[in-house]
């Protein structure tokens, strides 16, 4: 057995290593103590910032499922069950590996306390050495320094459970155990001791009153023992009455597995991508519609787009209407396109978690544009005839056209940015209309109106000057023409050296007025005269007075 000073370290004390000196003796303790400092930072940080499980072998065939607690199926054993190695996929025929790779690949491997088990075969509860049922297991236990493994009692009494746990420590090693690696051959005496990590799979029955949790020992426990590790694998409540058997249905699986760092990253970095990285759907169906104009909104086809608050740019130029909506189970973000956006641009989204960028290519078509009011166009007002010029963007499309109201008018002159153009023929005067340009790639209507003044008023053209032609004193006449919606209307009965005012009747539309016919000296043909403060106009055409 080892001569080994008694133990100094103290954790409490806070030291973190051993320095060595000049002209002082090197002892055992020293050595010991930097040893279980080093063991005892590496438990710290496994068992507090990894914690106890089943790591998993991430690229290794088969993984890690190491302790899981099995039923042993048909067999007729009572209280007991198996005690799986998983260790994943065993080296293929022919292929022997090292034994640093088998304990690095082929072993289970369980943290339990911050103290990696290995187990390389399965096994059952009650055929481990310590187990209570096995010849020496009290001797065995004596010189390990730990109790035996009680045995399992099945069934379980009511409102109780058995608590199925992982018990690992380390032990020092005799040399007499293994003589060959422990003993030094030609000098025939041991060098230095080793220790040994031993594992062990107990068993405690807890009452289920009250909050349960189920717990591994921990501080304070008659089953603790200080510096083992303890980790939970499984419970096990029996489902059948008087049955002393451990069925599937009996075990519940208490341990944590894929207790993988990287695996963890690589879980988490799949969730944030499906559940708060914003991402297009594949090409091409990433935004609908795929040509628009200015001013149109785009669905936008994807996930987390609207996590925070989402910013979009068509190309580089920023939306600034965007909006959430819900299209049959996603929640889907549109957007309106901005004026400026011409030509083929890519779409972008960012968010307050990250930025994705359409592979598809949005078709913004040059829509014609007016700038803002007041310089949209010019003058705001005139007759039929005045020049009008607008200003704007895209005014260079195919088929370009101009209308005052619904009336097309004229275009003089035309460039990408400015149109001169006249007010047409058949506006109403009086009246505030809106101008539109249009063009195969859309239109655009001013917010602005243009009011069209009224001018001189002038008969329609003959024979559609007034009707009916003929009548008498009294008889309501409609006469037809333009701008009759001038100020102060008079409408008079002209003969050779008389002239008979007429009483209108009712309000003159710019192209309709309706008179009674006058008490007129005497029967015969009389011509018609319309008068505005704008001017006067008189009829070709002849009304008979019978």
């Amino acid at each position: 057995m080892g001569v080994i000073s008694s133990d100094n370290f103290d954790p409490t004390r806070r030291y973190l290593g051993v320095r060595l000196q000049q002209g002082v003796p090197i002892i055992d303790r020293d050595w010991n103590e930097m040893e279980d400092i080093r063991k005892f930072e590496l438990r710290a940080f496994l068992k507090w910032f990894i914690g106890d499980g089943v790591p998993s072998r991430v690229g290794v065939a088969g993984g890690n499922d190491a302790f899981k607690i099995d039923s042993p199926g048909g067999s007729t054993d009572t209280n007991d069950f198996i005690i799986r190695a998983g260790g994943g996929t065993k080296p293929p025929s022919g292929v022997n590996p090292t034994p640093f790779d088998t304990g690095l690949f082929f072993e289970g491997t369980f943290l339990a306390g911050g103290i990696a088990a290995i187990i390389s075969t399965d096994t059952t509860f009650t055929s481990q050495p310590l187990h209570a049922s096995q010849a020496g297991a009290i001797t065995l236990a004596a010189a390990w320094g730990v109790p035996v493994i009680q045995a399992l009692s099945l069934p379980t009494a009511a409102n109780t459970v058995a608590v199925v746990y992982l018990d690992v420590w380390d032990r020092l090693v005799t040399p007499t155990e293994d003589p060959i690696h422990l003993i030094l051959p030609g000098l025939n005496t041991e060098s230095c001791a080793r220790t040994k990590r031993e594992w062990a799979v107990r068993v405690r029955t807890l009452s289920t009153g009250g909050s349960f949790v189920p717990t591994a020992p921990m501080p304070g426990d008659p089953d603790y023992l200080s510096g083992h590790g303890y980790s939970m694998l499984a419970s096990i409540v029996s489902q059948t009455a008087g049955s002393n058997m451990v069925n599937p249905g009996d075990i519940t699986d208490l341990r944590q597995t894929r207790l993988n760092l990287v695996e963890l990253l690589q879980r988490v970095s799949t969730l944030e991508r499906l559940t708060l990285f914003p991402a297009f759907d594949p090409s091409p169906n990433q935004f609908a519609p795929k040509t628009a104009v200015v001013g149109q909104p785009v669905q936008l086809l994807g996930r987390n787009f609207t996590i925070g608050t989402p910013k979009v740019l068509f190309g580089t130029t920023p939306a600034t209407n965007i909006s959430a909506n819900i299209s049959g189970t996603r929640l889907l973000l549109s957007a309106v396109i901005p004026p400026g956006v011409k030509g083929n641009v890519h779409i972008t989204v960012t968010t307050d978690i990250s930025t994705a960028v359409s592979d598809d290519t949005l078709n913004v078509i040059p829509q014609p544009t007016l700038v803002p009011p007041p310089n949209d166009f010019s003058p705001k007002q005139g007759g039929v005839g005045q020049q009008v010029t607008l200003s704007g963007t895209n005014f260079d499309g195919p088929n370009l056209q101009v209308f005052f109201g619904t009336i097309a008018a004229t275009i003089t002159s035309a460039t990408a940015t400015q149109i001169v153009t006249s007010v047409p023929q058949g506006v109403t005067g009086g009246a505030n209309i809106t101008i539109r340009v249009v063009t195969d790639f859309g239109s655009v209507t001013s917010s602005d109106t243009f009011l069209v003044t009224i001018g001189a008023p002038a008969f329609a053209s003959s024979p559609n000057q007034f009707s009916p032609k003929t009548g008498t004193v009294n008889q309501g006449i409609t006469l037809f023409g333009t701008n009759f919606n001038g100020t102060n209307p008079k409408v008079a009965f002209l003969q050779a050296g008389s002239t008979t005012p007429a009483t209108i009747v009712g309000t003159p539309t710019a192209t309709q007025i309706v008179v009674n016919v006058p008490n007129v000296p005497s029967s015969g043909q009389y011509k018609i005269s319309v008068t505005t403060d704008q001017g006067t106009t008189t009829s070709n055409d002849f009304f008979t007075v019978i």
